[in-house]
């Protein structure tokens, strides 16, 4: 994954998720998938918790 932070980059992001035709839960869902995928080709996954909380 190539990750910038350019100004035009951090704009086409920002246009993107304003974009009223862009549901978050298509987002998401595009998230939980690749990670569903990268993590079918790992034998052994970790499944880390952290209780932490902040008062």
């Amino acid at each position: 994954m190539n990750i910038t932070q350019s100004p035009a980059d951090m704009e086409g992001a920002y246009r993107f998720i304003r974009n009223e035709h862009i549901a978050a839960s298509g987002i998401a869902e595009s998230g939980f998938k690749a990670t569903t995928e990268q993590a079918q080709t790992h034998n052994l996954l970790l499944a880390l918790e952290d209780t932490t909380t902040l008062v």
